[in-house]
């Protein structure tokens, strides 16, 4: 992956120690996750804020003062887990047994085969008053009736220091580039400790602020330290600001007389940013950017990073740390180009019918996977079918098909629309599209192969209307659509779930149907998997489309007489995924 830092135009490339293999030359930027505000009840005395998360980095400078750090030498080839902390939570109500304390915010660090594992220290939390001192941390919180607590050498500052006086107002939480604020004569909250500025992804930015602290009700509130510091709040039944997401950031005390009511503010979640010299090869994890000759490779939340290229183009290309895999994702169509012979496994979801005018529910895409597929180093035509496009409300009008999703000779089809008044939802297409709901007094279309079977509206069995016009839900790829009952529209039918990202996701559920005509119940809810939901007889406003890339059908519509204007829900379109083993 690319290099971070200035080290001059050359190669980063180098050989591990001990006569190792080839090795990338990364920077980084490691922030833990701030630690939690402190919280105080109504009328009482301060509580203080959260100290930042811990700052580590080779790049422009560091936390705690210290000198910036050497760089990674990272093996090529190798997996490396990226874990990105959380911020702690905040205080819970006020005062002495009232409520709970905060928490510290979570480690962030990069750790893998070949390089010693950098670690940042999560935040430590804000005082609670009456209850608990502050915590250490990579920044330390600010203290209340006490001395703030220590920061970590070489990633953050201690807190402030809190008042044992009359009015009581506690210190700052402390921050990466600073101290918390000691208390301030008066009735005057601290205010957390400064972050630092860092510009490793081409602009200067700065991260792990503390959180400000508060005195009593008439007071005046810290705020928070540049670099996502939440603010305090000295008002009555007020939350803390919480610290900023991804700068790891402390959060702000408040006050609650509430035992279960937050006052203090979250700590912001931290984040991880690694750099490299573009030209020692494009690697495998984050979002990528570049600044001049690197790669940035950008964490918000946890993941893994592999020091080697893909073996194939097209899509947008992710790493799986899991399983030891690298995905492409195509959520439209594209080319997927091995550039070798590939072992591949593969998903492939159809587009999501719409709902009906009036009004059952969309059915959803088709849902295929494939395992342990041979790819050849050739190109293959990607094809990822659209949502059916949704109608306006009224009697006739049935929703939009889904568009097939294609993948080499691999079809999977789209969802059918659902019906309206009177006449039955379309039937899902091949290979395993879903039927959409019938329309009152209609019967569902059927799913084809495996796909679910859209449900029928009210009155179907009889074959004539009935008092209230409700209609079926769409059929999902796991599941079939559900009847219309006497006041509520059929919800739409579950639908299939895969871990080919590494994560179980669900796909091509069923939209809901429409109740109408007066009926004084709901609409459908849409199958899990991106279903749209049903509308509502008399609520203005068109029904839900279906997930967008999950090939989940669109909801229904249901009021053409109030809401002639309104339309049914798009069908969600479709994506295709492949995976190979890095």
């Amino acid at each position: 992956m690319p290099l971070l830092g200035s080290r001059g135009g050359g190669s980063a490339r180098g050989f591990g120690r001990f006569g190792g293999g080839p090795t990338v030359t990364v920077d980084y930027l490691v922030v833990a996750g701030g630690g939690g505000g402190g919280g105080t009840g109504n009328n009482d005395t301060g509580a203080s804020g959260g100290g930042a998360g811990g700052l580590r980095s080779t790049v422009t400078a560091t936390g705690g003062g210290g000198t910036i750090e050497s760089a990674l030498s990272m093996p090529l080839n190798t997996v490396f887990t990226i874990t990105v902390g959380a911020g702690g939570v905040g205080a819970l109500g006020g005062q002495g047994a009232v409520g709970t304390a905060p928490t510290n915010g979570s480690n962030s660090s990069i750790s893998g085969t070949g390089i010693t594992a950098v670690t940042s220290t999560g935040g430590g939390r804000g005082a609670r008053v009456g209850v608990n001192n502050a915590s250490t941390g990579g920044s330390g919180g600010g203290g209340s009736y006490a001395d703030g607590a220590a920061g970590t050498t070489n990633q953050g500052f201690r807190g402030g220091n809190g008042n044992q006086g009359t009015k009581q107002p506690a210190g700052g939480g402390g921050g990466a580039g600073a101290q918390g604020q000691d208390q301030v004569s008066g009735d005057t909250g601290g205010n957390g400790g400064n972050g630092v500025a860092v510009s490793i992804t081409g602009s200067s930015v700065t991260y792990g602020g503390g959180g400000g602290s508060n005195s009593n009700d008439a007071g005046t509130a810290g705020v928070g330290g540049t670099g996502g510091g939440g603010n305090a709040q000295c008002i009555s039944n007020a939350v803390g600001g919480s610290g900023s997401a991804n700068t790891g950031g402390g959060g702000g005390a408040g006050r609650h007389a509430t035992t279960t009511t937050i006052s203090g503010g979250a700590g912001g979640s931290g984040v991880v940013i690694l750099r490299a010299l573009t030209s020692d090869g494009t690697f495998i994890g984050g979002t990528q950017t570049t600044s001049g000759s690197y790669t940035i490779y950008t964490y918000n939340s946890s993941g893994g990073l592999y020091t080697g290229a893909a073996k194939a183009t097209g899509g947008t290309i992710t790493y799986d740390a899991t399983g030891g895999f690298i995905v492409h994702t195509f959520t439209s169509s594209g080319t997927f180009t091995p550039t070798t012979n590939l072992t591949a496994d593969y998903l492939v979801v159809g587009g999501g019918g719409a709902g009906g005018g009036y009004a059952g529910g969309g059915g959803g895409g088709g849902f295929r996977s494939f395992t342990a597929q041979s790819l050849t180093a050739q190109n293959y035509t990607v094809t990822v079918g659209a949502g059916g496009t949704g109608v306006s409300a009224g009697v006739g009008p049935e929703g939009g098909a889904g568009n097939n999703s294609v993948f080499g000779s691999n079809t999977s089809g789209g969802g059918g629309g659902g019906g309206s008044a009177g006449t039955a939802g379309t039937n899902g297409a091949a290979t395993n599209g879903s039927g959409g709901g019938g329309g009152y007094s209609s019967y569902g279309g059927t799913g084809n192969g495996t796909g679910g079977t859209g449900g029928a509206g009210n009155g179907a069995s009889a074959g004539t209307a009935v008092a209230y016009y409700t209609s079926g839900g769409g059929g999902g790829a796991g599941g079939n659509g559900a009847d219309g009952t006497t006041q509520n529209g059929g919800n739409g039918g579950t639908g299939s779930a895969s871990s080919i990202t590494g994560s179980s996701v669900t796909y091509a559920g069923g939209g809901g149907g429409g109740n109408g005509n007066g009926a004084t119940g709901n609409g459908g809810t849409g199958g899990t998997g991106g279903g749209g939901n049903g509308n509502k007889w008399g609520v203005s406003g068109s029904a839900t489309a279906g997930g967008a890339n999950t090939g989940g059908g669109g909801g229904g519509n249901s009021d053409s007489v109030n809401f002639p204007s309104s339309y049914s829900g798009n069908g969600g379109s479709g994506v295709i995924i492949i995976r190979y083993a890095a």
